[in-house]
């Protein structure tokens, strides 16, 4: 059967997830594209419904998708193009839209995984989907936590789930309300939190980076709230030439971030 009402009620639930408060309402995420979605699929998301147009069905990607996602138990949605566009975030769209369980953890498993001796991220208002879908990447690529605040932009918008190449689902991510409170709690369990600010004058080479560990980002703008700042262990920069401003902040936490994990290779003597 070939769904062809844009009123069909799996459409229309799909549909609303293009708002960020649905989302947030309901732990659901839209992927679009057949690389996204596969990604998302090859890093462990969790697929709940994977709408197909029947325009595409003999793309042998798309049969390949078809059957991963359905061994996974999916629900398949065969569609008409002109349902599939009324899902769709992009103007040229490859006929496949999908649904998936939003990757959050409570804070609380992020709290263990620092205390433990790993790594989180820390976003204070972070804006720029662009940003945080390369934070995201970064995070995946050296196994942090991601704990994401109120007032950053949605981590499920579609600029961020595209521009984070799916790795986001590999991620394991949280919200919380106070990013004080939390860098509080952060320091009550022993974890260290190391804030970036570009007019600290303590490089971030020369601080301690190898055990429990939060670094904080802020936002483009504004950076970190004066509160987090307060309370952070440390202050780092990272030195510039004189005609540079400030650093992308997705380039900044990347940066030390790859810090951290070559201090804790090297005091392994992995290095």
């Amino acid at each position: 059967m070939v769904v062809s009402s844009i009123h069909n009620s799996k459409v229309k639930s799909a549909r609303r997830l293009r708002q960020s408060k649905y989302r947030k309402r309901e732990g659901l995420v839209l992927v679009e594209g057949v690389k996204h979605v596969r990604d998302a699929l090859s890093v462990g998301g969790k697929l709940l419904r994977l709408f197909v147009s029947s325009r595409v069905l003999e793309d042998p990607y798309v049969t390949d998708l078809v059957g991963s996602a359905s061994s996974k138990g999916a629900d398949i949605v065969v569609c008409t193009e002109a349902v599939i566009s009324s899902m769709s975030l992009v103007q040229s769209g490859q006929g496949v839209v999908a649904v998936f369980e939003a990757p959050l953890v409570g804070a609380s498993s992020l709290v263990d995984l620092m205390g433990a001796g790993g790594m989180g991220f820390v976003l204070d208002r972070l804006q720029d989907p662009g940003n945080l879908g390369a934070v995201m990447r970064t995070a995946s690529a050296c196994g942090a936590g991601v704990i994401v605040s109120e007032g950053t932009v949605d981590p499920f918008n579609e600029k961020v789930v595209r521009s984070s190449a799916s790795t986001l689902f590999s991620v394991k991510m949280a919200r919380v309300a106070s990013v004080p409170a939390f860098v509080e709690h952060l320091k009550s369990a022993r974890i260290k939190v190391v804030a970036l600010d570009a007019c600290s004058d303590r490089y971030y080479f020369d601080a301690d980076l190898t055990g429990p560990l939060a670094l904080v980002v802020g936002n483009e703008g504004a950076g970190i709230s004066q509160g987090v700042l307060r309370a952070a262990d440390e202050i780092v920069s990272i030195p510039m030439h004189s005609s540079a401003e400030s650093l992308n902040a997705a380039v900044a936490i990347s940066i030390v971030a790859y810090e951290a994990v070559r201090q804790r290779m090297k005091a392994n003597n992995l290095v």
